[in-house]
């Protein structure tokens, strides 16, 4: 078949992003990518990130104008939604939409209605945790068959941190770590680890640190580059994703490149990421804003450097035998092959 791919990202040739790891399959696939700039601390995503994903949106529907294809492919929502839309408003016959890792994100409410609408002229999209299906499928009003959940993928970097970087600590001395922007509750993480015997470095934007007293032990950055990131958890003694009590999956995938690099997790309780964690074997899951708990379980893994190494065992064997982007692809290609069988039953 032939695909039109749209992705946040720049893929360029010879990479083929999920087909490289699809060898025997003669896919045609043309890529176009957003590389929009980070998000602004100041003014948000919706300034800085959605213009580019709409131009890229209009790109694409000019690209189908002049080649025929079977297939639009987009990685995640803040693209796939408004080429979705774009689509819908332009009319005509178009080839089926699928949204891969779709999560509609911190939009405010006001924007719902047209993530409801785009998903609307979307074939399929997948998310990261089957509790998702049935909630997305009543709050935007779909049929919850064009909803699927795949275990979301990471690319395997543990051998070439180990080759590149073998040092014994990264910061110095022993460290716990936090990163992310999106939905995060550090003021919660913050208390928890205040006075504890350990050094806790954590990274995100300034918005995540308002009004929050930073204790001595407590290391406060802005978000890094991709490298540093990597190097950062490769070396922690485990991480820690503090999250809002709210349903979407955010810090889904540093739990999953946590478990790439065989490090225990300890989590706050939502339904997304508590389908990825499994509670006291590859981590531990603490319930939304309660400081008592966290702290509780942080201090259990600092205390028990074997229930670390259990867990960080386990987490790594999850992720090899569910996250890794040869499995990943694979099941995505045999959706694809669906969607488009059934839009020519359809036909």
């Amino acid at each position: 078949m032939k695909v039109l791919c749209l992705t946040p990202f720049s893929i360029r040739p010879p990479d083929r992003w999920l087909w490289n790891y699809l060898p025997d399959c003669s896919d045609e696939v043309d890529f176009l990518s957003a590389e929009a700039p980070d998000r602004s601390a100041a003014w948000g995503k919706l300034v800085t990130r959605y213009p580019w994903y709409i131009r890229t949106a209009y790109q694409a529907l000019s690209q189908l104008k002049r080649s025929r294809y079977d297939l639009v492919v987009t990685w995640e929502s803040p693209i796939g939604i408004p080429f979705a839309l774009a689509a819908k408003m332009q009319g005509g016959r178009k080839p089926p939409i699928v949204i891969i890792s779709f999560n509609p994100g911190d939009l405010p409410t006001i924007f719902q209605p047209l993530i409801g609408q785009g998903l609307s002229a979307v074939a399929h999209a997948l998310v990261v945790a089957p509790t998702e299906i049935a909630a997305y499928a009543q709050q935007y009003r779909i049929s919850p068959d064009r909803l699927s959940a795949f275990a979301l993928p990471c690319y395997d970097l543990v051998s070439t941190l180990r080759e590149l970087d073998t040092s014994a600590s990264f910061a110095g001395e022993p460290f716990i770590h936090a990163s992310g922007r999106s939905s995060r509750d550090y003021g919660t993480l913050i208390r928890a680890v205040a006075g504890l015997p350990v050094k806790a470095v954590i990274h995100g934007r300034g918005y995540n640190f308002q009004g929050l007293e930073i204790p001595s032990n407590v290391e406060i950055g802005a978000m890094v580059s991709q490298e540093k990131f990597h190097r950062l958890v490769y070396h922690a003694l485990f991480e820690v994703i503090p999250i809002q009590p709210r349903l979407r999956p955010a810090g889904s995938s540093q739990v999953v490149f946590a478990m790439m690099m065989g490090k225990p997790v300890v989590v706050t309780k939502n339904p997304s990421l508590a389908d990825l964690v499994e509670d006291g074997v590859t981590g531990l899951l603490v319930e939304p804003d309660n400081v008592a708990a966290m702290r509780e379980a942080i201090l259990y893994l600092l205390e028990h450097p074997e229930e670390r190494a259990r867990m960080g065992a386990a987490a790594r064997l999850r992720f090899e035998q569910h996250h890794s982007f040869e499995q990943f692809a694979q099941r995505t290609h045999q959706l694809l092959q669906q969607v488009v069988q059934r839009s020519g039953d359809q036909a």
